[in-house]
């Protein structure tokens, strides 16, 4: 018996190896929390890193050396791959806008009917939860929730908070609703246990979602109507932007108090720049076409420094990959390529109205990250400029960098100005 015991904590003893895990792990999650790195590379150094030390260190079993290989032996688990089916269907769902119909009801009835509304919001999401994976389930439901509660003007605070227990109770319901039902069904299948079908949880689920939904519906909104989240403020958000001083602005050859003057001193300028350098900001400098205006203000208010200082919000030269103003890909002195290049912007200058403004939130999925306004020509592909940009966190040395320049994170917002089709893509 004491040999058995002295056996048993012998295999429970931590060594080497076991120690040196925990540290990586607490390393990676490190990494992950510091967001230098994109997830995916993170990820995949991980993948190299685990074989790779157990190359360089091996570790021995009762059976001998440990494979390395073994390690990768996990992707192919029936549950993993059941995992990411789900995960692409709700990102399908997403993608292709088949929701898009109820969120324009929801965003009615939250209008009219907002006891109502959220009655539908937690049935819906704990019915949906239950039959695809309940992670795109918020992911999908959370911006819609937002803008209908924006625009019907109430606290999305009261609906969000709700809607995640909802989608929590849902996913618990079937087998497949959540990762971790997905991975107990397939070790007990493993193990010999049958009789676990998609719906064994139901049951079980309901007797305490019942209550639980009554309390969501009732009393939770209660609790949570004075919360409001950041995001509920997007109409009063300040963005920054830049305003271009072109030869056809009425200030060109005025100074800058006057400007000032003009805009009734709601222009926040942050730097004036000129031939891409930063000059002092001083009342009496006189405004040269070609000069920038970097500056801070909320959409509204950026739209109408546009039109009283009659200097654009953007420049399609600077947000082109291949802009005239940057001129790459040409010889400096060719002026028939420069006029091509000019006569070009000024087309597509003619195609982005400046009637419609939008707020862009990126999420982290969005392909839009860790890549700049330039790299993605979003005026030559969709038809849609960035006039301003408010980032999740402002790097150092932001306000040197040209709009175009800077690059996008998730959590970012973007201004975008084109028509409404467009934006709508």
């Amino acid at each position: 018996m004491n040999t058995t015991a002295a056996a048993v904590m012998q295999q429970a003893t931590l060594g080497a190896h076991g120690l040196a895990m925990i540290v990586f792990a607490i390393a990676v999650f490190a990494v992950f929390i510091w967001d230098r790195w994109p997830i995916a590379t993170v990820s995949l150094g991980v993948l190299a890193a685990i074989p790779l030390g157990f190359v360089l260190a091996p570790l021995s079993d009762a059976q001998g050396p440990v494979d390395p290989t073994r390690f990768f032996l996990g992707l192919g688990h029936p549950a993993l791959v059941a995992i990411c089916a789900l995960m692409v269907l709700g990102q399908a769902l997403v993608v292709t806008g088949a929701l898009e119909p109820l969120a324009r009801r929801l965003s009615t009835w939250v209008t009219q009917r907002p006891r109502l509304a959220l009655l539908a919001v937690l049935l819906g999401a704990a019915g949906v939860s239950g039959l695809i994976n309940d992670t795109p389930v918020v992911v999908l439901l959370i911006p819609l929730i937002l803008a209908a509660a924006a625009r019907a003007r109430v606290a999305a605070g009261a609906m969000l908070l709700p809607m995640n227990y909802a989608v929590l109770m849902g996913g618990m319901a079937t087998s497949i609703g959540t990762s971790t039902n997905l991975i107990v069904v397939a070790l007990a299948t493993g193990l010999g246990v049958t009789g676990l079908g998609m719906f064994s949880f139901t049951g079980i689920v309901a007797v305490a979602a019942v209550p639980a939904m009554a309390y969501l519906w009732l009393i939770a909104p209660r609790l949570l109507a004075h919360v409001q989240p950041r995001a509920e403020q997007l109409s009063e958000q300040v963005f920054d932007a830049e305003l271009s001083i072109t030869e056809d602005s009425s200030f060109e050859g005025q100074t800058l108090g006057e400007a000032f003057g003009a805009s009734g001193n709601r222009l926040q300028l942050v730097e004036l720049r000129r031939n891409k350098l930063s000059i002092v900001k001083l009342p009496s400098v006189t405004l040269r076409a070609g000069d920038i205006l970097v500056v801070q203000g909320t959409a509204r208010d950026l739209k109408e420094l546009e039109a009283t200082l009659d200097a654009p919000l953007h420049s399609l030269h600077e947000q082109a990959e291949d802009g005239s103003s940057k001129n790459r890909g040409g010889d400096a002195t060719d002026p028939p390529a420069k006029d091509a290049e000019d006569d070009g912007a000024a087309e597509r200058s003619e195609a982005v109205p400046s009637a419609m403004v939008a707020q862009l939130v990126v999420v982290n999925e969005s392909p839009l990250v860790r890549r700049t306004v330039r790299q993605e020509r979003l005026a030559e592909r969709y038809g849609v400029i960035v006039v301003g940009l408010r980032p999740r966190t402002k790097p150092e040395g932001w306000e040197r960098q040209s709009l175009a320049d800077r690059m996008v994170r998730g959590g970012d917002i973007l201004l975008l100005q084109g028509k409404n089709e467009d934006i709508a893509r």
